[in-house]
């Protein structure tokens, strides 16, 4: 007992310091209540869609003062690419017949969380670090929506409740951004403790949370998973309803050969992601169901308009014990249904080795390719080339990416244009939250696959893609600062090209 208490105290000094260290005001409003806004320190408080303290949902997502979709200062609006240096002519998607990505019966889905099963049941040290997402990206085939809904658990078994309010909000949580047609990005945030909030049985994948009041005004969001029968494949149905979003969907997986492998799109759990002291934190990303269809619809709840949705997306189930605000992540994703390209990207800051890496599907001579490209092995790299300060999120932002991987095998680039093209989510609950920001993006992405032997175009890929940038935020007395500076502060987060 006398080791634990020791223990603990280091890892109290160790949040303390961080906490203090990343932001001017420790204390929070972190007792799991709704806010006046009604959505629990959501970006889009009291109506501000875009979150910059206006009501016009203006969407200067940039923060320099304008929307003219100049966001990386070059004089030109046409989000073209000063990406960088990836090296390749882009000339369209290549066109492979895909079939091959259909065979094969997929991944078990409907598993129950991780943190409510071994050996997260045991408890320990930091069990009050417990959290867990399943994340889902939907963008819609005729535009009418591109955006992310992200349901989260958190500290399921409310071991050391002081401390852990805070870190991650506890109980249910759940993050929706995105935007719908051609309107600015928005995003909201939305927390029910466990007074709304019951954790789910130890084998079912389900979500319930709901607040009190008529079906009107209620917030809620709930996740049901349904079996597969017959010729039917597992679902995961999901509807809930805040402030600025109301959604009844239903994702399946696609592409079920992506699954067919036990390297790629496979579980990966990084040990080497943490910073506090004589504790273990872990980390474990599962894109469960790399690609994925969703039908059903959407709402904005601001314009009372539905919009029925038929859309492709990305499933990612994560989650562990860990300190998140003393780290941070960086990833982005794209599938392309012409050429039959399924490209993830993943990695996590300071530390972590372990969860830098690429996991790669494609179409090669008609047979599915499933590879995987680690950093720890100089197999990838990345970089961002252009930053400038987001006032909303009060801290740099990438305005592009490039992506390079290489094995004995395979050459694959991609450049990812950003621009405006994100939006900040933000949650005042607790003191980590109040100085943490995760940036919700949405890229345009154009990539190659070359077969190094022979130089020859295996395959091009493109489409709407998404990710996401999350860092602790600049201090609160931090402002502005310049894109030189941006890019400066930027070039921390890449790693060497192959």
């Amino acid at each position: 007992m006398e080791i634990n208490r020791f223990v603990m105290f280091f890892v109290l000094l160790s949040l303390s310091l961080s906490l203090y260290a990343c932001s001017g005001n420790g204390s929070g409003d972190n007792n799991g209540n709704p806010d006046s806004g009604g959505n629990d320190g959501a970006l889009t408080d009291g109506g501000d869609a875009d979150g910059d303290a206006d009501a016009a949902a203006d969407g200067d997502a940039d923060g320099d003062g304008d929307t003219d979709g100049d966001a990386d200062g070059d004089g030109d609006t046409d989000a073209s690419s000063d990406a960088g240096d990836g090296g390749f002519a882009f000339d369209g998607s290549t066109e492979v017949d895909g079939a091959a990505m259909s065979e094969g019966t997929g991944r078990n889905g409907l598993m129950g969380w991780m943190i409510l099963n071994p050996p997260y049941l045991s408890g320990g040290t930091i069990d009050f670090l417990s959290f867990e997402w399943d994340y889902f990206m939907v963008h819609d085939e005729s535009g009418q929506f591109t955006g992310s809904i992200g349901y989260l658990i958190s500290n399921p078994r409310q071991a050391l409740v002081t401390v852990s309010d805070l870190f991650v909000p506890q109980g249910g949580n759940v993050a929706v951004a995105g935007r719908f047609g051609t309107s600015m990005f928005s995003a909201e945030y939305i927390n029910w403790g466990f007074d709304k909030f019951t954790p789910p049985p130890q084998a079912e994948r389900s979500f319930n949370a709901a607040d009190p009041g008529d079906a009107g005004t209620a917030y809620h969001a709930t996740m049901t998973p349904v079996p597969a029968g017959g010729s039917d494949p597992q679902k995961l149905v999901l509807q809930g309803q805040i402030q600025h979003f109301a959604w009844d969907l239903t994702v399946t997986q696609d592409w079920p050969a992506l699954s067919s492998s036990n390297k790629t799109f496979v579980p990966i759990t990084g040990t080497d992601i943490g910073s506090l002291p004589l504790v273990s934190e872990v980390w474990t990303v599962n894109m469960v169901w790399p690609r994925t269809h969703i039908e059903g619809t959407i709402t904005n709840r601001d314009t009372n308009e539905t919009f029925t949705i038929n859309a492709h997306g990305y499933r990612e189930n994560s989650g562990g014990r860990w300190a998140f605000n003393t780290g941070g992540w960086d990833f982005a994703t794209v599938s392309d249904k012409t050429a039959f390209v399924m490209w993830a990207w993943q990695t996590y800051h300071k530390k972590s080795t372990q969860l830098d890496y690429l996991d790669l599907g494609f179409i090669d001579n008609g047979a599915v390719k499933l590879v995987t490209f680690k950093a720890a092995a100089g197999e990838v790299g990345w970089k961002h080339d252009h930053w400038t300060f987001n006032t909303v999120a009060r801290q740099c932002v990438p305005l592009d990416t490039v992506v390079i991987a290489q094995n004995a095998d395979y050459r694959v680039e991609a450049q990812l244009t950003l621009g405006t093209n994100q939006v900040p989510i933000l949650s005042t609950l607790t003191a980590a939250t109040k100085t943490f920001v995760i940036v919700s993006q949405f890229p345009n992405v154009q990539g190659t696959i070359v077969r190094r032997s022979n130089n020859e175009l295996v395959a091009a890929f493109q489409g709407q893609g998404g990710g996401e940038f999350a860092n602790a935020r600049q201090a609160a007395s931090v402002t502005s600062m310049t894109d030189a500076q941006c890019n400066t502060w930027g070039a921390t987060y890449s790693s060497p090209m192959p």
